[in-house]
């Protein structure tokens, strides 16, 4: 009760701040860009966005909801609060995942739990599939994820409230509030979400003469956080932005069935994260741009109340960029960061300095080619530096008004420097760990055409990947678990993404499917412990798929997805020394919404049902997965 009156007390604070923030609109300044991922310089690279209007259909969720929704990338999840990523078959450490400048992942574990990453505070989402260090740093092995907010610069002042109820005692409460005279604006996002999540599912960890049905218990979770931005424009090329994001997550460790059946564990996480930027950007002329930032990052968690794993991160970036002869397009760059751990299992007095120095460049050539070249080197203290190239290619064979067929290329270089608790850890950690490499090639083809009914867009693209020096904790000398540079894998495969617009008997109809092929194998063990090759890695499906259908009538909106994942080996083997694997799995679901005015309000009512036919399937070994659930939305934009 308590965290809800705070919530709705902090919402009207806020809203009076914003008021109070407009300034004479008879101001006039012209509309500053304001940029986030550096597509531009990712010419070959396979890019999926997910815009405003797909982002608001997952508000109440998390990243996780909007992955799983709109993608064939895997993601690995537990009932209760927990999801990781699996990008063309690697691991989640190898998934960067990006705020304005800022990777989100944990310098401790490594990579980032979806579940803490709301979708409210954002407005779009780019999905870059391959390496992207060149571009991004460490982590960007298997592929990234960028978030952003953008400034809508409309003089006049937003207010968008949500509510949402679903099944399992699960509740959403939000506000976005959005004001600008035309040369300030500030924007104000806060939820708070919470749930009990005990759902019934079949027990198959009992034996075969017990009662098979249960409830999961403690698995419960929290969640509420606040994003300030404020932009100022100085001219009409020049400004300063200020942006802060504050969350805080608490959650159970979901109990295996066994557990579940004898009681439940009671494990709980705590999560704190504080992310700050500071940015000024001027603008020299028409060709020519200056970008300085500094970051603030403070991760805190906190473990059965009692052990503390947190770092805080400085960094300072700068950043020009110039046009260049015939229509190109020059990027230079350095960053460095400086880390302080504050890990309970830590010796004392450990820090580290990170520089990065970075060069871009982009080329069209002869109308339909573009060729993009970019280099990154990265110094760690006390560590082996590393580079990273990359060059992409993108060619229009064929254009017109309303038809293109394009190919694309890349080849690229990408890295994963080894976390604190791989290095650091007391009795366990490895301080001589190699990082890991990634070699990434892809080829791609898109045909979109709209020069009749229907509308085609169909994107193929293959690929090829190394990774070398994958590191895993594996058991040494008796019992420890150390971290060791273990073994080498290959990732190759085809995804399909294709979607077309129709008119239906006189509806607007949206329908299309993604589909993934994986193959991700050991193909080298570089240490003596036994270790089947060729075999595909666990938790990566060679399949997954996703159909979906969009249909339009006048202010109502009716979605239709049927998802699907393949087999997955588990990690473990039975008795006879077989590989124990996960059965694949469809889900389906459905969802509908109304969309009416009243006055000068825009109310948005939303139902959904998910996992239609209550199907009864496990993600993660021995963790059960809720059946069927609803879940009933109210959007209000005044």
């Amino acid at each position: 009760m308590y965290p809800k009156l705070f919530f709705l007390l902090l919402c009207g604070v806020f809203s009076g701040c914003l008021h109070a923030q407009i300034l004479d609109d008879t101001l006039a300044i012209g509309s500053v860009v304001v940029k986030g991922a550096k597509s531009e310089y990712a010419a070959g690279a396979k890019i999926q966005t997910l815009d405003k209007n797909k982002i608001q259909a997952v508000n109440s969720g998390d990243l996780s909801t909007a992955i799983k929704r709109y993608t064939p990338v895997y993601v690995r999840s537990f009932a209760g609060g927990l999801s990781t990523i699996s990008f063309r078959g690697t691991s989640a450490d190898h998934t960067a995942i990006m705020y304005d400048g800022i990777n989100l992942n944990s310098l401790t574990l490594g990579h980032s739990n979806m579940c803490d990453i709301p979708m409210f505070l954002f407005d779009e989402i780019d999905i870059q599939y391959g390496g992207a260090s060149s571009l991004y740093g460490s982590d960007a092995i298997g592929g990234s994820i960028h978030l952003k907010s953008i400034p809508a610069w409309e003089k006049g002042i937003t207010t968008f409230l949500q509510q949402d109820v679903a099944s399992f005692g699960t509740y959403f409460t939000g506000a976005k509030f959005r004001a600008c005279n035309g040369q300030i604006e500030s924007a104000t996002k806060v939820y708070y979400q919470e749930s009990k999540n005990e759902f019934p599912f079949e027990n198959t960890s009992v034996l075969p003469f017990q009662e098979k049905s249960d409830t999961q218990i403690n698995a419960s979770y929290q969640n509420h956080g606040i994003l300030q931005e404020v932009f100022y424009k100085i001219t009409s090329s020049n400004y300063v932005a200020l942006k802060g994001i504050h969350t805080y997550n608490w959650r159970e460790v979901q109990p295996n069935m066994s557990a579940t059946r004898n009681g439940g564990t009671m494990a709980e996480i705590f999560n704190r994260n504080t992310r700050i930027i500071g940015k000024y950007v001027h603008s020299f002329s028409d060709n020519q741009r200056l970008d300085v930032s500094m970051n603030y990052v403070n991760d805190f968690q906190l473990y059965q109340n009692e052990d503390t794993i947190a770092t805080r991160r400085f960094t300072g970036n700068l950043e020009f960029e110039r046009a260049m002869p015939y229509n190109g397009k020059i990027n230079l760059g350095t960053k460095h960061t400086y880390i302080v751990p504050d890990v309970y299992a830590y010796s004392y007095g450990i820090d580290e300095h990170r520089t990065e120095l970075y060069a871009s460049y982009a080329q069209p050539l002869f109308k339909t080619t573009k060729v993009t070249l970019n280099f990154r080197q990265s110094v760690v203290s006390d560590y082996t530096p590393e580079f990273a190239p990359s060059i992409g290619l993108k060619h229009i064979i064929r254009r017109n008004i309303n038809n293109f067929i394009k190919i694309t290329s890349s080849f690229s270089r990408s890295y994963k420097i080894p976390t604190f608790n791989d290095r650091f850890w007391v009795s366990s950690g490895n301080p001589d760990l190699k990082a890991e490499k990634g070699w990434n090639a892809e080829g791609g083809l898109q045909i979109y055409l709209n020069n009749a009914a229907p509308a085609i867009d169909i994107q193929v693209n293959g690929y090829y990947s190394i990774i070398d020096d994958w590191i895993e904790w594996r058991p040494s000398n008796g019992s420890i678990w150390r971290p060791q540079n273990y073994k080498q894998v290959h990732s190759r495969g085809l995804e399909v993404i294709s979607k077309v617009n129709q008119k239906i008997l006189d509806l607007s109809t949206e329908y299309g499917f993604s589909y993934s092929f994986n193959q991700s194998t050991p193909e080298k063990v570089y240490k003596s412990q036994k270790e089947k090759i060729r075999e595909q890695l666990p938790y990566s499906p060679e399949h997954t798929g996703l159909l979906y259908l969009d249909v339009k009538p006048e202010n109502w909106l009716i979605n239709t997805n049927v998802s699907y994942t393949g087999k997955r080996n588990t990690g473990s083997q039975d008795a006879l020394g077989n590989s124990i694997q996960l059965s694949g799995y469809i889900l389906l679901d459905a969802s509908v919404g109304y969309k009416l005015i009243i006055n000068q309000a825009e109310l948005t009512l939303m139902a959904q049902i998910n996992n239609i036919f209550n199907t009864d399937y496990v993600n993660i070994a021995d963790h059960a997965m809720p059946g069927r659930s609803y879940h009933f939305t109210i959007q209000i934009q005044l």
